[in-house]
């Protein structure tokens, strides 16, 4: 699997990376017997930690059609479903940005198809929102070393960009409604649209999507927001510096 991963987007040679790719998809789309299920687990978790950015992200691609493949299996064995929530929830804190992206749209397709339970994602909410809450110094104190305080505030800048991505995929998993939870989201995500990037650019395109996707529906969707988020939210999609 870890060929197979790391070989799937090699420029070098084009002819391996198709084969590798055309492996990973016949693969991801089998049907896993339950005695199997952990070793298949062990060795994604064992790829997902590789040092390739773009082997651990050919693995969240393998993971993600695995996962729906397998879904009644997963359903049954709550503890091979926690490692896979581990494994995603880990590589959004990912150092770098496309891995982290990547993992925060396969979470939102898996709370799309409730994949994750209602008290695990509950969870989540709770420790994306607390991450984003965190606060970046802007300054150093005085006679800090400027090399641990670029260090620090990278790491910070990290933390909240991965509570970022978690509390988006939570938008992206209902694309068609508003569920109770998801007023609450947009206007925490909202209050961070002048944050160091890459935080703003994330934000803005979680509000362009929410825009695609809900405005056929709009009049029926806006009697579950307040009169204060619809104000927030109705200046922020339709201000014509907005998407400048």
């Amino acid at each position: 699997l870890e060929m197979l991963a790391l070989n799937a987007s090699s420029e070098l040679e084009p002819d391996l990376a198709r084969d590798c790719n055309v492996a990973l998809a016949c693969l991801s789309t089998c049907i896993v017997p339950l005695k199997v299920l952990p070793t298949a687990l062990t060795a994604i978790e064992h790829v997902s930690q590789s040092e390739s950015w773009k082997a651990k992200i050919a693995m969240l691609e393998y993971l993600q059609v695995h996962v729906f493949t397998n879904m009644a299996l997963f359903h049954s064995q709550k503890d091979q479903a926690d490692r896979v929530v581990n494994i995603v929830t880990r590589l959004i804190k990912d150092d770098r940005i496309e891995v982290r992206e990547k993992a925060g749209k396969v979470l939102g397709g898996m709370l799309h198809c409730s994949f994750i339970s209602a008290d695990v994602a509950s969870k989540l909410m709770d420790k994306f929102k607390l991450e984003v809450s965190k606060k970046i110094k802007k300054k150093p104190k005085e006679n800090e070393d400027p090399n641990l305080f670029q260090a620090n505030q990278s790491k910070a800048i990290l933390v909240r960009h991965s509570g970022i991505l978690g509390l988006s995929a939570f938008v992206f998993s209902s694309p068609y409604d508003i569920p109770e939870h998801l007023p609450d989201i947009l206007m925490v995500l909202a209050d961070h649209l002048h944050d160091p990037q890459p935080i703003p650019a994330t934000v803005k395109n979680v509000f362009q999507e929410f825009k695609r996707t809900h405005q056929d529906n709009w009049a029926e969707h806006k009697q579950k927001l307040t009169e204060d988020q619809l104000a927030t939210l109705t200046d922020l999609l339709v201000s014509p510096s907005y998407y400048a």
